[in-house]
């Protein structure tokens, strides 16, 4: 290589070595967004949403310092000292300036993970911290935040608070332990620990959060640890840099106390705020003035911060009426390509509503308007050449001064000076056809275009309309075929009758022509032909026909055990009811309307079988039978005559109704019927509920009922919650042709807040009754000892509560709850003469919103309630929405606990849960 090229790439190499070793110096951008409330306003509520906006060209982090709740901040950055030496102070710069000192052998590291930061070494080394007098610091809801980088495996302490230097009681210990993070509050008992290694030479961010009764332990913004705690004890003395486990060995950067708990949103904008921005709302806050800042730290250190704002909270303040007034736009005008080559461009507005202050924006450049006259604003502005795009922009003159502007618009100075001409018309084209009003219209064109080519204007075609006379419709006569001859009169007594045969002549255009509504002229009426004849026929004909035999009826039981039977049929003239029975009809009769009637008799062995058969046959004339019966009043009581026989046809009874049930649901009915004839076919049974004001169906059940056949069936009925409280007697009823039989039972209808209740009847008052019932899910009954009690709560038997826990928002709540269900028991197995309630509410999550999966909403949660038996959560008893209730004539709904699919901040249901109340207000399910 030559001097020349290797002088060159030194001189690169050195360059490149200068940019990288250049410092960053530029400060991270920081802002509040919407929706943070403006510094000084007032809101109702009790609650701040505060949302950070943050930009770096590198890694940096943000939070919000809310009412002075961070109450420690120590950086490498911020100190009297350079690095490598011994015996620096730290600044604290948090409102309370609790400094730090450097003991022993820690030392300032510039390679800090945001900046400098502390290095520690095994041997005697930490960061003494005055916290005497830290009022600020909460004992019980607490976050501590930190980056760590170790240079071993070995067990060590990260930071303690206690009395003394390792302290082997401390307050509050953060160590390494078998590789892994773990705490120690209080000096109660250690946390579980993280589930990530820590490897050396590793930046981890370390967050611990305390609530009072929970440890969380966050590692690079995910929650690994969360164990109980109840312990609450106050800051003594802060330690950096050693604990229990000895004295740390790497390097410890950003150390941040906060006396409150930060949210998992809070947490995550600690670590990495380039890809998670700051935002969370601070909540159940007490009224008056409320202050915050927020900050962002680039990985240079560079530290920046908004202004401190301050927001009124009072849960009383009703803010101001919202401006409405918006400038309004009119009257646009400009000289649009009147310009060659270049020159002053015109532009006129009328402006209405407007606070003075109108802005032209012609390609993104804004001209301030001048006011001519009244309301009317003009620009001239210098353009050259070319297309231009520009909209008009004013603000409104109330007290929001709301921002306006106008549709954009488009502006030409043209290159050259355009020469247009235009084309020769084409011929006329029919648009569109024959209307029914005998009219048509027709269009031509012709096309203008530059002749100069300057392109500044685009060819444009021109178009032309005339209505000229049609004839819509015309007719085209058709004839049908002749039909067939068909009879129109019956053979007559005189042998002959009459038949016709048509057809019609139409206009085939009709179709698509004529029958068009609105069309008055041109019509044209189809016309129907018809053609008679007369022909011959034979009025009368002997047609001897024989019945069939009937069925063998019982004559008499004789002593000897024999039945006798008989049965019989008739050979008549089929045609003599209509033929020879005529008045004054002198011919073709046959044997003067007198049928012939054939018997045949037998005997029955043992009333039973066969034993002989006689048969002979009579002649002319008629044989009488008597039977049993003709009619059912020829019977006792319950019996029915069926072919001639006095017979019960069958029996119903009701067996069982299937409880509970619930209103608008289906329940399942037991009933048994069985068969005393040979009915063999469909019986008809029919259920309803009646009192001596309302009769109501509740539907019907159809079944095949054979030879003295008896079934026991089940059938599922809807119960209705349209009945008023009360008695009412619930039918069965069998029907077969004329016949029928019933069976009731006497039942009490009673509909509370959940739904429809029927009881039965004790039984002086019903008769051959069953019973129906809906109850609500059964409350947590008392266990029957202490002992039960305690052990139900410790394998898990309050469920609800493992629920709100999922949400760190409710976990309180959720504590409190249990604690107040135990309590509850306790008292009532103490006071066994109390009865317990049928429902327990959890009211800790009461007002939460419900929303289907496609977003719909549902209503509000107004009660959670539990089951006995494990107990486990049974339900939501959830307030509908108005629209809906007012549809399905129902205020409050109980939706099972398998439907909820997810709840947190709301509550979303089973989409088919929310069909299902949709169709039930739409009156289909």
């Amino acid at each position: 290589m030559s001097k020349k090229y290797l002088l060159v790439a030194i001189y690169l190499i050195f360059f490149i070595l200068v940019l990288v070793s250049a410092s960053d110096t530029t400060l991270p951008d920081i802002d509040f967004t919407n929706p943070t409330p403006s510094n000084g306003s007032s809101q109702s509520g009790d609650s701040i949403y505060v949302n950070v906006s943050t930009n770096d060209s590198s890694e940096h982090y943000a939070f919000v310092d809310f009412d002075k709740s961070l109450v420690l901040w120590i950086r490498g950055d911020d100190t009297n000292q350079s690095a490598g030496t011994l015996g620096a102070m730290f600044y604290d710069l948090s409102t309370y300036g609790m400094n730090g000192t450097a003991i022993g052998n820690a030392t300032l590291n510039s390679g800090g993970r945001f900046g400098s930061a502390f290095q520690f070494n095994v041997t005697n080394g930490y960061v003494n911290v005055n916290t005497a007098g830290l009022t600020g610091a909460s004992p019980k809801n607490e976050t501590f935040s930190l980056w760590i980088k170790s240079d071993s495996t070995a067990n060590r302490g990260i930071f303690e608070d206690g009395n003394s230097l390792v302290d082997a009681s401390p307050q509050r210990l953060m160590q390494i332990s078998t590789n892994k993070i773990r705490v120690l509050p209080c000096n109660a008992a250690y946390s579980g620990s993280t589930t990530t290694s820590i490897t050396p030479g590793i930046w981890y961010h370390v967050a611990w959060v305390r609530n009072g009764t929970s440890n969380k332990i966050y590692i690079n913004g995910t929650q690994e640890v969360d164990s109980a705690i109840t312990a609450t004890c106050a800051l003594q003395g802060m330690h950096i840099g050693v604990g229990f486990s000895g004295y740390f060995n790497g390097t410890i950067d950003e150390m941040m106390v906060f006396n409150r708990t930060l949210s998992s949103s809070e947490i995550l904008a600690l670590y990495n705020a380039s890809v998670n921005q700051y935002y969370n709302n601070f909540t159940s806050l007490t009224n008056g003035t409320h202050t915050f800042t927020g900050y962002a730290i680039d990985i240079a250190g560079n530290k920046n911060q908004t202004e401190q704002r301050s927001v009124i909270v009072n849960t009383s303040y009703v803010p101001p009426a919202a401006d409405t007034i918006y400038p309004i736009f009119s009257d646009y005008w400009d000289d649009n390509a009147t310009l060659i080559g270049n020159g002053i461009a015109l532009f006129n507005v009328t402006v209405e509503n407007t606070n003075g202050t109108v802005l032209l924006q012609i390609n993104n450049t804004n001209y301030t308007a001048q006011n001519l006259t009244s309301n009317v604003y003009n620009v001239s502005v210098s353009l050259t050449n070319g297309t231009y795009s520009y909209y008009w922009g004013s603000w409104g003159n109330g007290t929001g001064h709301n921002y306006n502007s106008s549709g954009t618009r488009s502006y030409t100075v043209n290159s050259c000076i355009t020469n247009l001409v235009n084309t020769s018309w084409s011929d006329w084209i029919n648009f569109g056809i024959c209307d029914i009003y005998d009219n048509q219209t027709q269009i031509r064109n012709l096309t203008q275009y530059d002749t100069n080519n300057c392109g500044e204007i685009a060819n444009q075609t021109i178009y032309e309309y005339q209505n000229i006379s049609c004839n819509y419709c015309s007719f085209n006569n058709v004839n049908t075929t002749k039909s067939d001859w068909y009879d129109i009169t019956s053979c007559s007594i005189f042998d002959n009758k009459t038949q016709t045969r048509n057809w019609t002549e139409y206009d085939n255009n009709y179709s698509t022509c004529y029958a068009v509504t609105g069309l008055i002229s041109d019509l044209f009426i189809n016309v129907t032909w018809f053609e008679n004849q007369t022909v011959s026929c034979n009025y009368c004909s002997y047609s001897i026909v024989n019945s069939s035999w009937t069925d063998w009826t019982n004559i008499s039981c004789l002593a000897d055990e024999t039945m006798n039977q008989t049965r019989n049929k008739t050979e008549y003239d089929e045609n003599y009811g209509t033929c020879y029975a005529i008045t004054n009809l002198l011919s073709d009769l046959w044997n003067s309307g007198n049928n012939n009637t054939y018997l045949e008799f037998r005997n029955i062995l043992d009333c039973g079988e066969q034993l002989a058969t006689q048969t002979f046959s009579g002649g002319r004339g008629r044989t009488i039978i008597t039977h049993e019966c003709e009619r059912d009043a020829d019977c006792k009581t319950d019996y029915s005559c069926y072919s001639n026989k006095c017979v019960k046809l069958f029996d119903v009874k009701i067996v069982d109704i299937v409880s509970p049930i619930k209103s608008r649901e289906f329940f399942n009915l037991t009933y048994y019927i069985r068969g005393m004839a040979e009915i063999k076919g469909d019986v008809i049974v029919t259920f309803w509920i009646q009192n001596e004001r309302k009769r109501l169906d509740l539907g019907k059940d159809t079944i095949y009922l054979g030879i003295l056949e008896e079934k026991t069936q089940t059938v599922k009925l809807f119960m209705p919650n349209t009945l008023e409280p009360g008695i009412y007697d619930f039918y069965t009823e069998v029907g077969y042709e004329n016949y029928s039989a019933e069976s009731y039972r006497k039942i009490e209808i009673i509909a509370p807040s959940t739904g429809m209740q029927i009881n039965e009847l004790d039984e002086n008052e019903t008769k051959d009754a069953g019973d129906i019932k809906e109850t609500s899910p059964a409350g947590i009954k008392v266990s029957e000892s202490i002992k039960n009690l305690f052990s139900n709560m410790r394998k898990g038997s309050l469920s609800a509560v493992q629920f709100v826990s999922s949400n760190k928002t409710y976990f309180f709540a959720g504590c409190g709850i249990l604690l107040l269900i135990a309590l509850i028991s306790l008292l009532s197995w103490i006071f066994k003469n109390r009865k317990p309630k049928d429902m327990t509410r959890l009211t800790s999550i009461m007002g939460k919103k419900v929303y289907a999966e496609n977003g719909n909403y549902i209503g509000n949660i107004k009660g959670v309630y539990l089951e006995d038996k494990k107990p486990k959560i049974y339900g939501w008893l959830i307030k509908l929405d108005k629209n809906i209730a007012r549809k399905i004539k129902q205020k409050n709904v109980l939706l099972r606990h398998k439907h909820v699919k997810s709840i947190r901040r709301i509550m979303i249901i089973d989409e088919k849960v929310a069909e299902h109340l949709e169709k039930l207000g739409s009156g289909s399910a």
